[in-house]
This record gives C-alpha cells, sequence and structure tokens, in this order.
C-alpha cells in the first residue's frame, strides 16, 4: 500500500488504486494535448482567413445593438462550453488580437502569463 504524507491528512492508497489515478491522469493529460493540437490546426486556417477577410473582432456591450457579433458569438460559445466569464474575457482579446494581427496564438490565456503551472495542494 502507498501513503502519501499530507499536513492535514494521511492518504492510503492501494497499489491497484494508485496505478488507477495514474492512468486517470495520463489520459487527461493526452486528451488535453490532443485538444491544443487540434486547436492549432483550426486556427492556423480560420485566424488568417478572418484577418485576410478584413474581420473586425468589437467589443462586447450592454447596450444590446452595441455589441460585436463576433465577440458575442465566440463569448456564448465559450460560456457554453463552460468556461470561467473571466477566462472568457481573456481568450475574447487573445482571439481579437489573433484576427487583429493574423497571428495564430502560441497561449491563449496571456493572463496567465508569469504565474506557476503547477499549484500546490493544500
Amino acid at each position: 500500500m502507498a501513503t502519501k504524507p499530507s499536513k492535514a491528512i494521511t492518504v492510503e492508497l492501494s497499489e491497484s488504486a494508485a496505478l488507477a489515478l495514474t492512468v486517470s491522469v495520463a489520459s487527461a493529460v493526452a486528451n488535453e494535448s490532443k485538444a491544443r493540437a487540434e486547436t492549432l490546426e483550426v486556427c492556423k486556417v480560420a485566424i488568417p482567413k478572418l484577418h485576410s477577410a478584413g474581420v473586425v473582432i468589437g467589443r462586447l456591450s450592454k447596450k444590446e445593438n452595441k455589441t460585436c457579433k463576433y465577440a458575442q458569438a465566440f463569448y456564448d460559445a465559450m460560456l457554453s462550453a463552460g468556461l470561467a466569464v473571466k477566462t472568457v474575457n481573456n481568450y475574447l482579446t487573445t482571439f481579437r488580437d489573433a484576427v487583429r494581427t493574423g497571428i495564430v496564438p502560441k497561449d491563449w490565456n496571456k493572463a496567465r502569463k508569469g504565474k506557476k503551472n503547477c499549484q500546490k495542494h493544500r
């Protein structure tokens, strides 16, 4: 049995449970990697096309007739996918910049820069 010491509690896992968790993490990481690759492929085509067509991604507005339909469509699609509002706003800014420049972003969440990649379990 594997035992992991913790400040608050001791977690005991059987070897099979530890293996199952390891496979679960590996599967999640693989899925994220595949999703990133798919995102890149879609963006390599869509962003330059939008840019070349002169599409401008405007702003969201509380006034119904002032909101950019492209920004609203992007925002609504991201929210319906279950992302947090703050994250969606960050992604929308990145999308707006990408379409304006025609350059596919390497990182969609520019607000994340400078933050640690790994969260500690408390």
